[in-house]
């Protein structure tokens, strides 16, 4: 190849040049399908991830909320007891006024 014309003189038609260049892009092409695979795989990876986060979040709202809600629904009900005890009309109003979850 390093004589004049070299590029001119490669014998394409030889079966070992032929395979060789085969199989390297097959190796390639393989290669290339491979990584296109994990791409699509971390890429639905990082979704599952956002979505189990968000999830969480969500349930650890949730479990606050209802604590609210249980600590709300205890102090009116504290309220209406005091109420009924004292005969005292302000507490039912308190009572009343509390925003129930």
């Amino acid at each position: 190849m390093l004589e004049p014309g070299g590029i001119q003189n490669v014998d394409v038609t030889n079966k070992k040049l032929i395979l060789a260049a085969t199989a390297a892009c097959h190796k390639y092409s393989a290669y290339l399908s491979e990584l296109h695979t994990k791409e699509a795989n971390d890429a639905k990876s990082k979704k599952r991830k956002a979505l189990q986060e968000e999830l969480e979040q969500l349930k650890t709202k949730k479990r606050r909320l209802q604590k609210d809600a249980e600590a709300q629904e205890k102090k009116a009900d504290d309220l209406a007891v005091t109420a009924e005890q004292k005969h005292d009309f302000t507490c039912i109003t308190k009572s009343s006024s509390l925003p129930f979850a």
